[in-house]
């Protein structure tokens, strides 16, 4: 079984060590506000979107490995956004400052998070 989390709510890795549910999960520095106040103040609009007046919500799954580094970012959204905001979305993510990372009985583990980063224009 590959999954994360069983029937009877253990916590398993994945066949890359990878945890979805750890004990602790990782936490970007300063929390939740501070991970928004980074995306909103990182995302650079493609100027191909604002020209084709595109927008919408790009979901990022990535990993925070044992060191806090974020890894293996990619776009999940079953249709990707286009203009250049799948792009834009990975390379904030990319970019992202060390997370303390996510612990299973103490111990760091890697863990798989999803984040979804909303372009929007300005009306």
């Amino acid at each position: 079984m590959s999954s994360a989390s069983t029937a009877d709510g253990k916590m398993e890795k994945d066949k890359e060590g990878v945890y979805n549910k750890p004990t602790v999960m990782p936490e970007f520095p300063g929390g939740q506000h501070a991970l928004a106040n980074y995306v909103n103040n990182h995302v650079e609009y493609p100027q191909q979107a604002i020209e084709d007046n595109a927008a919408g919500v790009v979901l990022v799954s990535f990993v925070v490995d044992e060191h806090g580094k974020v890894q293996h970012a990619k776009v999940i959204s079953g249709q990707k956004a286009g203009d250049g905001l799948d792009e834009e979305a990975l390379r904030v993510v990319n970019n992202m400052p060390l997370w303390t990372p996510g612990k299973v009985k103490g111990r760091n583990v890697k863990t798989r998070l999803e984040l979804p980063i909303n372009f929007q224009l300005e009306a």
